[in-house]
């Protein structure tokens, strides 16, 4: 039929077996990839100078591939789609250069990673990772720069025994101290026991402050009874150029010292 002589499989071939041009195929199936791709979140990426922003955008691109069941020979091209600026003319050299014999998206992943995210790169995260520490941040931020950096860390850290004795680690001491004495087997228990204890030791600081700013009752009757003094000896609050010396003739009328003694012969 006409209708169905003018559809095209994925090979290149019609349904009435007559072959057609593959790079038409091609541009007829990418187009629909790269729409299911960018509804599901893909980003076009401009180039950055943080190894980790470009590492996310391309891991997002693999998810997104995976989720679409997008066909082998279409990733590289959607790849390159999502290019835009800095990053698009940065391939358009790298292909130059290799006059188009990068083909596979392997092809491309490999010259992506040496750009954005080389082997320096690497050893800097795992070193930000290595000294993380809780500072003053809540701990559900110090959790998310945590996980942010912690897939990028050696072999060695990656087991979660060593990643829990790295978070406590890291701790403020307060919270360090009451963790130190339990066993946590991920990194998830441990969290969500710290947090717990971060809220109840603010709450607790919250009732200290609030108990220490409440006066005592000798405080009150102390003022009460200064103020009745001065309210019965207004000259005692006298704005005059010569009032000094009268405040303290009355306080000696209130107050009198006693007589010294003599002293023994």
């Amino acid at each position: 039929m006409a209708g169905q002589s003018s559809q095209v499989a994925v090979d290149g071939t019609n349904l009435s077996g007559l072959q057609t041009d593959p790079a038409a195929a091609n541009a007829e199936n990418v187009l629909p990839t790269d729409q299911h791709i960018f509804r599901l979140g893909t980003k076009h990426f401009s180039g950055s100078t943080d190894p980790i922003e470009a590492d996310e955008w391309r891991s997002r691109l693999v998810r997104n591939f995976s989720s679409t069941r997008c066909p082998e020979d279409y990733k590289r091209e959607s790849a390159v789609h999502f290019l835009e600026g800095d990053a698009h003319n940065w391939w358009l050299a790298v292909n130059k250069h290799t006059n188009e014999s990068l083909q596979s998206f392997a092809d491309f992943e490999d010259e992506f990673n040496r750009k954005y995210f080389p082997a320096e790169a690497w050893d800097r995260l795992e070193g930000r990772f290595l000294d993380l520490t809780h500072g003053r941040r809540a701990v559900r931020e110090y959790e998310e720069e945590f996980n942010r950096l912690r897939r990028f860390v050696g072999r060695e850290l990656e087991d979660e025994t060593v990643q829990v004795r790295r978070f406590i680690r890291g701790l403020r001491p307060e919270l360090r101290t009451h963790c130190s004495i339990r066993t946590f087997s991920t990194v998830g228990e441990l969290v969500e026991r710290v947090a717990l204890l971060e809220s109840n030791l603010a709450n607790e600081a919250k009732l200290k402050t609030k108990s220490q700013s409440v006066p005592t009752g000798k405080t009150n009757d102390r003022k009460r009874k200064w103020d009745q003094i001065g309210s019965f000896h207004p000259r005692l609050h006298s704005t005059k150029p010569d009032s000094g010396p009268i405040q303290w003739q009355r306080l000696s009328d209130l107050f009198p010292l006693r007589p010294k003694r003599p002293l023994p012969k």
